[in-house]
């Protein structure tokens, strides 16, 4: 089954300016939120980020924020965001079913917020190297785990060239050096 742009949304989970300099390859990771936030925009998916507990843990990464308008951000204090009215009522409002996940960290708020999703009956499609952990180990647990519980695992390219369905068009055109200059995956 295909990731398509008129199904999806896209969803970016705690990327936070004080949980940032804790996680393994955050740079690689922000970049990859970046390039689907650029895509989504482009293609017109909606897209919703998600900030845990931002008086302790930070705003959003700025670099993020800058292209995410006001509604877009979604407090929360349950590691599952699914137990969020807030997160719930963002994502009914668009009534996509399939949501691309990517963020921060895998093994708590991505893992317990993709499973509320798919509880919910979601699609979540985690996006794996668009997410990350402390530890390396901690992120290919919990990809193993949502792995287990029917969640599909994809890269970047994947849900950009699944969004973007054809390669003659001026979204592509547009998109193409992004996917050059990102494409070590």
């Amino acid at each position: 089954m295909l990731i398509e742009a008129n199904r999806s949304l896209l969803l970016i989970i705690d990327v936070q300016t004080k949980l940032t300099p804790a996680v393994d390859d955050a740079e690689a990771c922000i970049y990859r939120c970046l390039m689907l936030l650029a895509a989504a925009r482009r293609l017109e998916v909606p897209a919703v980020a998600t900030e845990h507990c931002p008086r302790s843990v930070g705003p959003t990464m700025p670099v993020l924020a800058e292209h995410l308008v006001a509604g877009e951000i979604v407090e929360k204090r349950h590691f599952n965001g699914m137990s969020e009215s807030a997160l719930q009522s963002a994502l009914a409002a668009f009534g996509r079913k399939t949501i691309v996940v990517a963020g921060m960290e895998a093994h708590v708020c991505v893992l317990q917020t993709v499973l509320g999703l798919k509880e919910a009956g979601f699609a979540p499609v985690v996006v794996v190297d668009a997410v990350t952990s402390r530890l390396p180990s901690s992120r290919d647990l919990a990809l193993d785990r949502m792995r287990h519980h029917g969640v599909e695992i994809v890269n970047t390219e994947m849900v950009l060239f699944e969004w973007l369905a054809v390669g003659d068009s001026d979204a592509f055109r547009d998109l193409l050096p992004m996917i050059k200059s990102g494409s070590a995956s």
